[in-house]
């Protein structure tokens, strides 16, 4: 079966309204932030003053060095910067241990040198936190935000902070922090970049936007945004430019849904990375609020033994041709993971999904892209052939007005429910005996199932739901062979805009 699509002009418009503007004034707003604050730190942490828990602080040359012997302390900072050729050394009594430094001072905290804890390090400045090119981080977890929290909150272990800083604060990384295994490693504050390098093997590394949130050590969501009101700012942006690696283990990036929060933007633009060659693939979280703008354009890899998860959801989402989205299974027996990848206004998905299974046994994992609003898909999506797929969905708003049409003949797309925009060439799904292929401008949509086939290894599905804009024609082309391949309509689709074909 062929089905040819004709473009709506007036839909194809909206390509040419890039959402990538936002993008490079995010990058140019955080690089003139790092230049403003690093020329107004001073060397050495500074007035150091332990408040609750015990510790000592010593110095000896150009190390400092924090002796603490209850499980968390509170250290009152007025200065908590360290250069090139210094090195803070916490020894604490256990690898949960945290110490919490609390910075008093005016201005941000540089750290251009070495951090080394056996525990976890917190470090609070109203103003931000800036790493340097130099500074390598060493510890079973880091945390360092903009926003404090309430000493009896965290000597009894409930981890809110809901004390904001400035509304400019940022913290910014161009420097190496290698948290130990199965630490943690979170960012958080209005503005967050990391341009150097996280490490956090099977561990979890958030970059949060946003004020108020509570640090949950033991969930998915590391970070979790308090609901209700952010009234100190109005934007917030995550700039990710440099790698971030968790093997086999969990990767967020996630905004505040604070409802004046008006304007969040977060952009991929280096790998994120939680595959595991022998262990199941991690998870990667790409979370905004409706009124966020998500652009990827690098690889987010949770391929594993079995693959492991994608998540990215948010107002508009942009995934650009450069992107790939892999949760594949890395050995020949094992399944492949799930991409999900929704917004709430509009998702324009021009990069690769691929969710396949092992080389001998296991299945396709389940491949979702779609958008309560518009959803324009140029790219490419795998998950399997059959008998061992996914299920790939192309999705609009999801509710129960639609149902499966079945025939040939042409036809517009018709319901309520929100478009679907493949522009370009025509579309094409054809039975063979490996695959059905549905191919858009620049994309294909590789796709099979395990009961929509006849015999088993022919034919396929795809599910598409939502109004279309464009025109179907649909027709047989199976060749010899070819078994019969299938287009599902889902949401709003007339029956005549879908088709089956049966190979002759």
């Amino acid at each position: 079966m062929t089905i040819r699509a004709f473009s709506s002009p007036s839909k194809q418009n909206i390509r040419e309204q890039s959402m990538r503007a936002p993008f490079f004034r995010v990058s140019a707003s955080l690089s003139a932030l790092v230049i403003a604050l690093a020329g107004s730190a001073s060397a050495d942490p500074a007035g150091g003053i332990v408040i609750d828990g015990s510790a000592t602080i010593g110095v000896s040359g150009q190390t400092t060095t924090i002796n603490q012997s209850t499980d968390k302390a509170i250290i009152e900072w007025q200065s908590f910067n360290v250069a090139g050729n210094e090195k803070v050394d916490f020894v604490q009594p256990s690898r949960v241990s945290i110490t919490l430094n609390r910075i008093l001072g005016g201005g941000p905290s540089m750290i251009d040198g070495q951090i080394d804890a056996n525990g976890r390090v917190f470090i609070i400045n109203g103003d931000g936190v800036v790493f340097g090119a130099g500074a390598k981080i060493d510890a079973s977890g880091l945390l360092a935000a903009s926003t404090d929290i309430a000493n009896a909150n965290f000597m009894s272990g409930n981890f809110v902070f809901d004390q904001p800083g400035s509304p400019a604060a940022a913290v910014v990384n161009h420097g190496t922090i290698d948290v130990r295994e199965s630490g943690m490693i979170a960012f958080v504050a209005p503005k967050v970049q990391n341009s150097g390098v996280l490490k956090a093997f099977r561990g979890k590394a958030a970059l949060g936007s946003g004020e108020a949130f509570t640090l949950d050590f033991f969930g998915d969501q590391l970070i979790v945004f308090a609901a209700g009101s952010a009234p100190g700012i109005k934007s917030g942006e995550i700039l990710v430019d440099g790698e971030i690696r968790a093997e086999s283990g969990i990767i967020l990036l996630t905004a505040t849904t604070a409802r004046d929060f008006v304007d969040t933007v977060i952009n991929v633009e280096a790998d994120l990375v939680a595959r595991s060659a022998s262990r199941q693939g991690g998870k990667i979280i790409l979370a905004g609020g409706d009124q966020s703008l998500i652009n990827v354009a690098a690889a987010l890899d949770a391929s594993g033994t079995p693959g492991g998860s994608i998540s990215v959801t948010g107002g508009k989402i942009d995934v650009a041709a450069s992107a790939e989205l892999l949760t594949d299974a890395k050995t020949g027996l094992a399944d492949g993971g799930d991409i999900v990848v929704h917004s709430r206004v509009e998702t324009k998905f021009a990069g690769l999904a691929s969710s396949e299974p092992g080389a001998s046994s296991g299945v396709g994992g389940d491949i979702a892209l779609g958008s309560d609003g518009v959803l324009i898909f140029t790219g490419t999506a795998r998950a399997g052939t059959p008998p061992r797929a996914g299920v790939i969905t192309l999705n609009g708003q999801e509710d129960d007005d639609g149902g499966a049409g079945g025939g040939s003949g042409g036809g517009s797309g018709g319901g309520s429910g929100p478009p679907i925009i493949i522009p370009g060439p025509p579309v094409k799904e054809e039975a063979s005996d490996s695959l059905t292929e549905v191919v858009g401008e620049a994309g294909k949509v590789y796709e099979g199932s395990e009961t929509y086939s006849d015999p088993p290894e022919f034919g396929g599905k795809v599910l598409i739901g939502g109004d279309t804009a464009f025109d179907f024609l649909a027709e047989e082309d199976g060749g010899s062979g070819a078994g019969d391949a299938q287009l599902l309509c889902m949401h709003g689709l007339s029956a005549a805009a879908c088709g089956s074909g049966d190979g002759g």
